[in-house]
Parts: C-alpha cells; structure tokens; sequence
C-alpha cells in the first residue's frame, strides 16, 4: 500500500494517458458536429433567401440568377465556396385549370446538374397562379472525418409563391419551355 502512495504521480501520468484519447475524441466528434449543423442551417436560410428574393421580382434576367449565385459567399459566410461547391437551380411552375404542375422556366447556376421533379409541387398554388422552387445543393469539406468522409453534400428545397405578380417572368416572357403555355401568355 506505501508502494502506490509514493506512485501517485506515476498513476495520475497513466490515468491521462488513458483518457485523453477519449475526451481528444469527444472533443472533436463534438466540433465537427457542430460545423455539420451550422451549414445545414445556413444552408436551409440561404435556400429560403434565394426563393424569397426570387420571389419578390415581377421579371428576372439570366444575370440576376448569375448575382444570385455570385453573393452566395456572402450569404454562407462560415463555408468555403472557392471551388465553386455551391449549385442551384430556381423552377418557375404555373398550374392548368386541372390543377397539374406545368414548367415555366428553369435556370441553374454552379457546377453541379441539378433538376427538380414538377410532380413534387402538386397542390401549392391555385391554376394560373405560380410557384418558384430553389434546389439548392452544397459540397464542403469537414475539417475531419470523425463522421464518415470528409465530403460532405447536403441538398435542400425551398418554395416560395410570387408577391407581386401571378408569374415571374424570365428574359421578358413567362414561359421559355419551348411551346406556350395556356394560360400563361405574356401579359
């Protein structure tokens, strides 16, 4: 018993050898978790800023969709966006007298393809009236890989109804479909 009195110090340096690896672990499992949550969070502001803004014109141009992807980095302000990891594409849909989803217009920025399925707006908006859906899709690098990869791709969808104005046009019109839409002719 006098022996491990005397090696208090030897037991306490053995005792931190040993748990130190665990709370460096938990330190780190815990940090890199947050990074996930904030650019998830972030990333679902940024979707619902890009529709609500979009949301706001009567008429859009193909380089308002490119400033909009231009301040992306203001508007994610702890993520990297130098590689060109952020991709959105923004759908105007209108919808017949029968209530089906028809495409108005879509444009697309970033380096990634991204496409949005019509059929999933079914019910938002009364016919001839329209609805603007942001896909927006991120890639970012996790400073480690406590969680799996260290590439890390979140994508979120967010839709917002036109303020001022039945349908947002694009270029001047509000259909570039390739044939014309009934009930959304050009006003």
């Amino acid at each position: 018993m006098k022996r491990f009195q005397k090696n208090d110090a030897g037991i306490a340096a053995t005792e931190f050898a040993l748990v130190m690896p665990v709370i460096i672990i938990i330190f780190l499992s815990v940090y890199e978790l947050s990074f996930r949550f904030q650019l998830s969070d972030e990333l679902e502001r940024y979707a619902f800023q890009l529709s609500d803004i979009t949301s706001r014109f009567d008429e859009l141009t193909d380089s308002d969709i490119k400033e909009f992807h231009d301040v992306s980095e203001y508007l994610l302000p702890s993520v990297d966006l130098k590689n060109g990891n952020i991709s959105f594409i923004l759908v105007s849909i209108g919808y017949k007298k029968d209530h089906t989803p028809v495409l108005l217009w879509k444009r697309s920025a970033g380096s990634a393809k991204l496409d949005f399925d019509i059929k999933a707006a079914e019910g938002l908006a009364e016919p001839g009236q329209s609805v603007i859906v942001a896909v927006v899709r991120i890639q970012a690098n996790t400073l480690l890989s406590v969680f799996g990869d260290t590439k890390m791709t979140k994508t979120v969808i967010s839709y917002s109804k036109p303020r001022t104005t039945r349908a947002i046009a694009i270029n001047g019109d509000l259909t570039d479909v390739g044939k014309e839409v009934t009930g959304y002719e050009h006003d």
